[in-house]
């Protein structure tokens, strides 16, 4: 099935919209509200939102927060994704990443001289899963230990987002059983395969199972993109 992608500021989703996405986050994820829901929503700067081509409803979405950091004296932009999600028969599309570069150009416009990093949350391997597809370099990773200018980075970012849940020694943000966790039936079997980037996730985040989600950065430039990927965005216009 096939679904087009878009972003745009959170005060432009309609009732209707919201309750669209409501439905779909709490069809996949446990301890979520409407409350908790909507002000994840309009805590943050963009909204990218998925629709059918068939019937126009939301087939996913994921809200984005923009803010400042230092990568030692470099200012740079961080976008963290919150509350991301797309319905199961839609996985696979392409469509999200490609609405998320849009969105991170649109974003490097306003200040082209500033780096722009991704923070991306994973409580789930299929999200970690996403970096070494998406992305050459990305920190955690099995293949080669984080810098340590990257490690007090994650370190302040994580403490700026999540000052009461944020595991220091862990690189992790806690859960404690309060927070939103991804239903048990939509993880893959845990061993499943051999493959090195999901060993490694299980490793770092062995309490994923609860809400446990592992802080993890990337940069989005071009030249560290995958060229699956990278092909699709040189020729967007």
């Amino acid at each position: 099935m096939k679904v087009k992608g878009k972003f745009i500021q959170p005060q432009m989703v309609s009732k209707k919209e919201e309750r669209e996405m409501f439905a779909i986050l709490d069809k996949y994820f446990g301890n979520v509200s409407l409350e908790e829901f909507r002000k994840d929503l309009y805590s943050k700067e963009y909204v990218i939102i998925l629709y059918s081509e068939t019937d126009n409803k939301i087939a996913g979405f994921s809200t984005q927060k923009v803010f400042s950091s230092l990568i030692e004296d470099e200012e740079v932009t961080v976008v963290y994704s919150g509350d991301t999600i797309i319905d199961q028969k839609y996985w696979g599309t392409r469509e999200l990443p490609i609405a998320f570069w849009k969105m991170t150009r649109h974003i490097k416009q306003k200040n082209p001289q500033k780096r722009i990093f991704w923070m991306l949350i994973s409580k789930g391997v299929r999200t970690y899963r996403f970096l070494p597809v998406f992305c050459h370099i990305f920190y955690p990773s099995y293949k080669y230990p984080t810098p340590l200018k990257y490690v007090n980075f994650m370190h302040d970012i994580g403490k700026k987002v999540f000052p009461e849940r944020y595991d220091i020694e862990t690189g992790l943000i806690v859960s404690s059983g309060k927070h939103q966790f991804l239903k048990e039936k939509f993880h893959p079997p845990i061993k499943r395969n051999n493959n090195p980037h999901e060993k490694f996730f299980y490793e770092k985040n062995p309490n994923f199972i609860n809400g446990d989600e592992l802080l993890c950065i990337t940069e989005m430039e071009i030249e560290n993109i995958q060229p699956y990927f990278q092909k699709f965005f040189l020729n967007l216009k």
